[in-house]
């Protein structure tokens, strides 16, 4: 019977090892990873001046725009670098950037309950393929709200939300800049978008 004298101080210790994770789980990236034979790494790189606050929740994610845009694979980061390129790295599997598939990076950052700046998807920005994957890549934010957008300027038109719809897929459909569609909503929270809202859409340049 000798071996199991040991079990209830490996059941305490695994007892106390659980208690420790569930108070620094806040401080984990949770988000799932899938298993994968491939890495795609890089930097999110925020416009300069702007000072990200400890809330501050930065998500990378592959997106297939062949699927309508599904998330399949990303990165969650909690409390980034002050000042600093964000690095971010992401597993996947080779098939999964191969054609038929349409795949894209794409990048936001949260605070303070709020969605506030997002890579751009406009034309074959942050296009993933099979050649260029395993290159590092950069991927520059915009800001969604505040003094940093410039005014609206020419022709605007109404644009009725559908399902599904993030203010990246309307540029992007739009073939226009995250920068002159927010410019043309003032005040627009992007994070709460309803089905048959209408919203103001500049024209293409």
């Amino acid at each position: 019977m000798k071996p199991f004298r040991a079990l209830p101080s490996l059941l305490f210790t695994s007892f106390i090892a659980f208690a420790g994770c569930q108070q620094y789980s806040k401080y984990i990236d949770t988000t799932p990873s899938p298993v994968g034979d491939h890495t795609i790494t890089g930097t999110v790189v925020i416009p300069p001046g702007i000072n990200l606050p400890p809330d501050a929740i930065v998500t990378v994610w592959l997106v297939d725009r062949s699927q309508n845009d599904l998330r399949f694979a990303g990165q969650t980061i909690r409390q980034p670098p002050a000042g600093k390129p964000i690095p971010f790295q992401i597993d996947y599997k080779a098939e999964e950037i191969r054609p038929p598939h349409n795949v894209r990076l794409d990048a936001l950052i949260e605070y303070s309950g709020r969605l506030r700046l997002m890579s751009s998807s406009i034309g074959r920005v942050n296009n993933v393929t099979p050649e260029n994957a395993d290159t590092p890549f950069t991927l520059k934010l915009a800001e969604l709200s505040g003094t940093a957008a410039p005014a609206a300027s020419g022709p605007l038109s109404s644009y009725t939300v559908k399902e599904g719809d993030t203010a990246m897929t309307i540029a992007r459909n739009g073939n226009i800049t995250m920068s002159a569609l927010v410019a043309a909503n003032p005040g627009l929270d992007w994070t709460t978008l309803k089905t048959g809202q209408k919203i103001n859409l500049p024209a293409a340049p």
